[in-house]
C-alpha cells in the first residue's frame, strides 16, 4: 500500500536561506488514500511511531519528495525504506511545459482537487497538513492512469530507477583544491580591479556613479575627494509661522528659544539641485554603458525580443565590431571574469569534507538532467582563466579522474530518428567538416567523398584542418570550421531555422540572409534529415504532442501557426507556406529536437542504471561516479589499475541499445562510440585509447 508524507515548517523559516542540516521540522503527517490523513508533531513523544511508519517496506510518495521532503528527513538521521516515488516529477512527466504549474495545489486540481486549502496553513495547521499529505495520491493515481495510457509510464519508471543512484553520487561530491579556489578568488578580485581602473581611464568622469544616490545634504566641511553634482531629489517646503508665546522654560511653540518665529515643514517637492557627492570609478552595469554610449553618440542596441534598450553580451560585441571602442570589449572581460568569481570561484563552496554536494533533478521536457547548489554540470571552459578553476576540481591522491564522453551523441541520434544513414555517418566522422568542405564552402562534391572510406575521408579532413590558406574572409578551413560550420550543424540538430540561427550565433553571421542560407546548404546536403524535420513538426502540429522511444511525451501548441502571407484562405498560389497554409511556429525548433535529445539522455540514462547493477557506480576501482555532465560521466578511480575499471565501464556505455533498433541502420540495436579522458584535475586531462 502507497503511503503519503509531508513534512511542515516552522511558518518564517526560509528554505533558501539555511542549510540543510538546519532545517527546522515543525509537524509531519501520513495519509493512506484521498481524504484521510494522520498529523503528528515533531516530537519526541511521537518519534518511535514515526520512525516505523518511515522504515516500513512500504511504497512512499510526496510532493518535490526528491529534491526536499525526502532530503530534510535523511539530514534530520531518519531511515527510509521501500520505493520512493515523487508526484511532482511524475506531473511534470506528463505535462512537461506547463511553467508555474508544478506546486501541490495547482497539480492537484488537475485532478479533481476540490477546493483550495493553502490558505489553511495559519487557521488550521492540522486540516491543512492532511490536505496537503493526501493530495499526492490523488496526483499519483491520475498521472499513473493516463501515463499508462499513452505508453509513458516507463519513461517515469527510468526517472525512479536513476534518482537514488544520482542521490549517491551527490553524496560522494567532486573534490576541490580550497587553496588553490581561495589563491584563485584573490586573483580574479585583482584582475576585477584592474579592469575596472583601465575602463574608469575610458570614461570622463560626468558619466561615473555618485556614491550617494542624491547627493549629501548637508554641505561637508572638508570638500577633499567631493565633487559637485546636480541631482533630482526631494526637498523639504517650509512656510515661517509667527508665534505668540511668553517664551517660559519649556514653552511648547519656541521650544525655549525664545524667537517670535518658527519654520515648519510643511511637505516635499522634486528639484533639481546641487550638491557634494563621492564618485564611484566606472563598473559595466547596463545604465553606465547606456548613458556612456549616448555621450558618445552611439547607437543604443535594442532588446531581440523586448522593445528595450539593452547592453548584454550579444549588445556589446556588436558595438565593439561597430564602433572599435575598446571599452566594450574591456566591459565583457569585466562581466566574464565577475561571473566566474561569483558564480564558480566563490558560489562553489565546499563542504567540511572539502567536496562540492550538488542536487540534481529531473524536471525537463527533453529527459535531461539538472543540477543545482551548485550546477555542476555547466563548468566553464575555453578561456585561460575558465582553465585555472577546472584546475581547482581535483581528485584525492592516489586516484584518477576519468571521464567517458559519448561522441556526436546529439547528431547520431538526430540521424538514427531521421533514418538517414548518410547523416549518421557523417556524425560518427566529422560532421562539422564535412558541412564546411562540401555545403558552405563547396569546395569537393559530396558523392565523391562518401564514396572513399573512413580512413580516406578522416586524411582529407586533417589535410584541409592543417591547410592555411585563406579561403572566405581571410579565415582558413579550420576556423571556418570552428565558427560559422559548428554553429550551423549544432543549430540544425535543434532545429533552428535562419532567422533562430542568426539570433543565437550573430557573431558568425553578418546578415539574416547569411543564416538562411548555410540552413538551406545542410537541407540540401541531407535531403532525408531535412524532409524528416518538415515531417516532425508536423506530425506536432497534428496531434499537438509527440512520445518518444523512451516515454517521454511534450504537448505542442504552436508547432505550425496560420501563414500570414495568405491566411489558409489563398494558400495555393503562397509562396511562403508551399500551399500548406501554416508555416512553423515558435515551438517547432522543440519538436524537430525533442525526439533525438529524449534519445540520447534516455541511453546514457539506461547505461548508468546498468552500471549500477553490475556494481560499476558506487565502487569503480574503490572510487566512484562524481558527476553526470549531460553526455559525459566523470568517476574517480585507483590510479593503479584504473585501465581495467575503464574497461569495463567502456564496455558497458558502448553495449548496443535494445530500445533503439531499427532494421537498416541498427538491427542488433544502436552503439555510440564513448571518449575516454584522464588526468589529475579537470584542467589536465588527455585523450586516451584503451
Amino acid at each position: 500500500m502507497l503511503v503519503s508524507i509531508d513534512i511542515e515548517n516552522p511558518k518564517m523559516f526560509n528554505e533558501e536561506a539555511t542549510e540543510w542540516e538546519d532545517v527546522p521540522i515543525r509537524q509531519i503527517q501520513f495519509s493512506l488514500g484521498v481524504w484521510e490523513g494522520l498529523v503528528m508533531p515533531w516530537t519526541n513523544t511521537y518519534m518511535p511511531v514515526i520512525d516505523q511508519l518511515l522504515k516500513s517496506e512500504n511504497p512512499k510518495i510526496g510532493h518535490n519528495w526528491w529534491l526536499y521532503d525526502g532530503r530534510v528527513l535523511r539530514k534530520a538521521g531518519k531511515e527510509i525504506r521501500g520505493v520512493e516515488h515523487d508526484s511532482m516529477v511524475m506531473f511534470h512527466h506528463r505535462q512537461s511545459n506547463i511553467p508555474g504549474c508544478y506546486g501541490l495545489q495547482p497539480t492537484a486540481s488537475f485532478f479533481g482537487a476540490l477546493h483550495p486549502w493553502k490558505h489553511l496553513a495559519g487557521a488550521n495547521p492540522e486540516l491543512y497538513g492532511c490536505y496537503d499529505v493526501s493530495e499526492p495520491l490523488r496526483i499519483f493515481k491520475g498521472c499513473k492512469e493516463e501515463l499508462e495510457a499513452l505508453g509513458c509510464w516507463k519513461g517515469y519508471e527510468q526517472k525512479l530507477r536513476l534518482d537514488p543512484i544520482l542521490v549517491r553520487m551527490c553524496r560522494r561530491g567532486l573534490l576541490m583544491d580550497v587553496e588553490a579556489q581561495r589563491k584563485l578568488s584573490e586573483k580574479l578580485a585583482l584582475d576585477m580591479e584592474a579592469k575596472q581602473k583601465e575602463m574608469s581611464r575610458l570614461v570622463p568622469e560626468e558619466l561615473w556613479n555618485a556614491k550617494q544616490k542624491t547627493g549629501l545634504v548637508k554641505e561637508p566641511k572638508n570638500t577633499k575627494g567631493l565633487v559637485q553634482r546636480e541631482f533630482v531629489a526631494m526637498v523639504p517646503l517650509t512656510e515661517v509661522v509667527e508665534l505668540d508665546c511668553k517664551c517660559k522654560r519649556g514653552c511648547k511653540q519656541c521650544g525655549g528659544t525664545r524667537k517670535k518665529q518658527r519654520v515648519v515643514k510643511i511637505g516635499e517637492e522634486e528639484r533639481k539641485v546641487i550638491r557634494w557627492c563621492r564618485l564611484v570609478e566606472f563598473v559595466p552595469s547596463p545604465d553606465q554603458l547606456i548613458r556612456y554610449c549616448k555621450a558618445k553618440k552611439y547607437k543604443v542596441p535594442k532588446h531581440r525580443k523586448e522593445d528595450r534598450e539593452t547592453m548584454d553580451g550579444q549588445a556589446l560585441e556588436e558595438l565593439s565590431k561597430e564602433t572599435g571602442d575598446p571599452l566594450f570589449g574591456l566591459a565583457q572581460e569585466y562581466r566574464e571574469i565577475q561571473k566566474l568569481k561569483g558564480s564558480y570561484v566563490d558560489g562553489w563552496k565546499p563542504g567540511a569534507d572539502g567536496r562540492i554536494h550538488s542536487t540534481f533533478g529531473h524536471l525537463t521536457a527533453s529527459g535531461q538532467t539538472t543540477s543545482r547548489d551548485p550546477n555542476t554540470q555547466q563548468i566553464p571552459a575555453h578561456t585561460d582563466t575558465a582553465q585555472l578553476f577546472k584546475a581547482c576540481i581535483i581528485v584525492p591522491p592516489k586516484f584518477v579522474r576519468v571521464r567517458m564522453d559519448f561522441s556526436s551523441f546529439h547528431a547520431i541520434m538526430t540521424g538514427f530518428e531521421a533514418k538517414d544513414p548518410l547523416y549518421m555517418r557523417m556524425a560518427r566522422l566529422d560532421f562539422h567538416s564535412f558541412y564546411t568542405l562540401c555545403g558552405m564552402l563547396k569546395l569537393e562534391k559530396l558523392e565523391r567523398i562518401v564514396e572513399m572510406e573512413d580512413a580516406e575521408i578522416l586524411g582529407l579532413f586533417a589535410w584541409w584542418k592543417a591547410n592555411k590558406k585563406a579561403l572566405k574572409d581571410g579565415m582558413t578551413f579550420k576556423e571556418i570550421r570552428g565558427t560559422a560550420g559548428k554553429r550551423t550543424v549544432l543549430g540544425y540538430g535543434f532545429g533552428m531555422e535562419g532567422g533562430m540561427l542568426f539570433k543565437t550565433y550573430p557573431e558568425f553571421f553578418e546578415k539574416k540572409k547569411d543564416a538562411a542560407t548555410a540552413i538551406a546548404e545542410l537541407d540540401a546536403l541531407v535531403p532525408v534529415t531535412a524532409a524528416w524535420r518538415r515531417s516532425v513538426v508536423r506530425e506536432a502540429h497534428k496531434f499537438r504532442r509527440l512520445i518518444s522511444r523512451y516515454g517521454y511525451v511534450r504537448e505542442f501548441h504552436e508547432a505550425m501557426v496560420v501563414c500570414s502571407s495568405c491566411h489558409y484562405r489563398n494558400r495555393e498560389h503562397c509562396p511562403r507556406c508551399a500551399g500548406e497554409g501554416f508555416v512553423y511556429g515558435k515551438e517547432a525548433k522543440e519538436a524537430i529536437a525533442f525526439r533525438p535529445s529524449n534519445d540520447a539522455h534516455g541511453h546514457i540514462k539506461d547505461a548508468v542504471i546498468r552500471l549500477d547493477k553490475l556494481g560499476l557506480i558506487e565502487r569503480v576501482g574503490l572510487g566512484g561516479m562524481v558527476n553526470y555532465v549531460h553526455d559525459d560521466l566523470q568517476f574517480e578511480m585507483r590510479e593503479r589499475g584504473w585501465e581495467k575499471w575503464a574497461q569495463l565501464v567502456v564496455e558497458e556505455l558502448e553495449r548496443p541499445n535494445r530500445k533503439l533498433i531499427d532494421p537498416v541502420l541498427a538491427p542488433q540495436g544502436l552503439s555510440v562510440k564513448v571518449e575516454v579522458m584522464v588526468g589529475k584535475r579537470l584542467s589536465e586531462m588527455k585523450e586516451i585509447k584503451l
